[in-house]
């Protein structure tokens, strides 16, 4: 049974929307949040969340920014000390390994149309550019560094959706899927 609204005191009811609307998501993919359920698991007025987020795709973009950055902090740790190939191999299997860790949120950021969707100022836009521009400057410097960033991008992008159903599990293509991301890298 939910508290009464004049029982419930919260510090910061925004944040604990995101974590619990975050958690949902990794579960359960981004269809599964919805604000109502949010307000009623919480205990608060259904009203309650509209202070906080205009609706659900705001609450869904904000958690696709707080993704994001969660993303480029995993992409940055991972060549840590490192740089050339090395550095790209590394970013490459910490790509596919948030992918198949977090594949709520890796629906939500690469797979949901919110970026797409978002205004060129948007800060998701700008985080997930941040995030592809890591890979970019990982690459040694050429006039098509660019599009040599975007066929690895590509190439992981299939890579986590492959690995997240198993198949490198099954030798479907006779390869292991860190063969495939130093190939995709190389």
């Amino acid at each position: 049974m939910a508290k009464p609204v004049e029982a419930y005191h919260h510090g910061d009811l925004r944040q604990t929307l995101l974590n619990l609307a975050l958690s949902q998501i990794e579960q359960s993919g981004p269809e599964a949040v919805s604000l109502a359920a949010l307000a009623r698991d919480l205990g608060v007025s259904q009203s309650a969340p509209y202070r906080h987020f205009q609706d659900k795709e705001q609450l869904l973009t904000a958690i696709a920014t707080e993704s994001f950055k969660m993303f480029v902090v995993t992409l940055r740790n991972s060549t840590e000390g490192l740089s050339g190939r090395r550095a790209v191999a590394a970013m490459a299997k910490a790509y596919v390994a948030f992918g198949k860790a977090r594949p709520g949120l890796y629906n939500l950021m690469f797979a949901s149309g919110i970026v797409a969707g978002a205004s060129e100022n948007d800060e998701v836009k700008t985080i997930a550019r941040e995030s592809f521009s890591l890979l970019v400057e990982s690459l040694a410097p050429s006039r098509a560094r660019k599009l040599r960033a975007l066929r690895i991008w590509a190439g992981l992008h299939g890579a986590v959706m492959l690995n997240r159903e198993n198949l490198f599990e099954y030798h479907i293509a006779d390869t292991s899927i860190d063969e495939l991301i130093d190939d995709i890298v190389a």
